[in-house]
This record gives C-alpha cells, structure tokens and sequence, in this order.
C-alpha cells in the first residue's frame, strides 16, 4: 500500500504543467484520506479520513501546524511470543516552520512541526488479563503516556481549476510515550515505538 502510494506521488510531479511564479493567496478546507505505515512492526496499518485546510501563499518561509490524528491496534513481544495490549489513540498537536515555493498552478513545500502527543489505550479483558500474565504482574492496569512528537514533511499541491486543489504529502511522525503495567505484583513500564510513515492526499475546495 505505501509503495503505491509514493508511486501516486510521484506521478503528480511527472504530470505537473510548466511553471509559472504567482504570488496570489487564498483560503480552502477539504477533505483528505491518509495512510499509516508504523516503523512498529506489532502495530496495525490503519487508513484514516479527515478534515484539512490549506492557506495559499506565496514562495517563502511561514507557520504550519500538524494533527496527524491515528488509532493502531498494538501488539507486544514478551518473552517471544506476540501478545495482544490493546488499542491506541495518539492524537499529536504540533505546529512549526514551513518553507513553500508557490507557481502557477503548482506548490511544493518542505517543513516540521513539533508538540505534544496526547495518547490513550483501551483493553479488553481478555487484553489486560493477557498482557497482566505475560509480564509477570495478573491483574494489573496499563496505560500510556503521552509523549513529544516531530514530525517532517513534503506536500506537493496541484491546483485543479479556480477554487478546486489536490495534493500528496509524505512525513515521519517520531513519537515515543511509555507503556506502564502496574498491579499488586510490581511494575513494568517499555517504551513502544510509535514512528509512522504518513502518506495523505487531499481535495480542497477554496473559500476565499
């Protein structure tokens, strides 16, 4: 799927008209469809569905933010054998520098936001009981903590007419929180790898 993907990203820029230098700015918000490739090989591959928005500057240096929302079924090697932890929800709010070159009907732009990644995990009973086993500690509560999260990132935009634009990104969002596992037997805390390759692409519509 990622592999696809980059090939879609590639064949934007194959495709892009000659380049023409304009300085207009405009306002649009749309949708995007992203995918999730986690470095973590006990983590899921999940796909989401968003909301995105786009100010159209011209070429140069500016702000960005990043919320590269996911949830990814987790899995754990304890003792070498893959164990069920549950689901996590990482939601990161980041902001940082973005440098934009702006044309005609094209834009590609290079930056990195970094904050906070606010992160949740939900079990099942059979999940915790599980887990609590595996780690030599039945009946304990896990959790995850939230961590800080970079992310890098590429976007290419190609604009489709007078109000509609498309347009491919590439990142790598780091973020490291720690699992705890805490009961009447002791403690344990891992740090889990949460690190993803984010490929989105995005329609939007421009509203000023």
């Amino acid at each position: 799927m990622v592999r696809t993907a980059l090939a879609a990203v590639a064949a934007l820029l194959l495709v892009s008209p000659a380049l023409y230098a304009q300085t207009d700015s405009s306002i649009a918000v749309g949708v995007a469809l992203t995918f999730y490739d986690p470095a973590n090989a006990d983590a899921s591959h999940p796909t989401g569905f968003g909301l995105v928005g786009r100010l159209r500057r011209g070429s140069g240096l500016g702000a960005t933010i990043g919320m590269d929302w996911f949830t990814s079924d987790l899995r754990a090697d304890v003792g070498g054998q893959s164990t069920p932890v549950g689901h996590l929800t990482i939601r990161p709010f980041m902001a940082g520098v973005s440098y934009i070159r702006q044309f005609h009907r094209y834009a590609v732009s290079t930056g990195i936001v970094g904050g906070w990644a606010f992160n949740s995990l939900s079990q099942s009973d059979a999940e915790r009981a599980s887990y609590g086993t595996r780690v030599g500690i039945p009946g304990a509560s896990v959790s995850i903590s939230n961590c800080l999260a970079v992310e890098p990132n590429v976007t290419f935009w190609y604009e489709l007419g007078h109000h509609f634009a498309t347009s491919a990104s590439v990142a790598y969002m780091v973020a490291r929180p720690t699992l705890t596992a805490r009961g009447p037997g002791g403690s344990r805390t891992d740090k889990v790898n949460l690190d993803a390759t984010v490929i989105t692409f995005a329609l939007v519509y421009g509203v000023f």
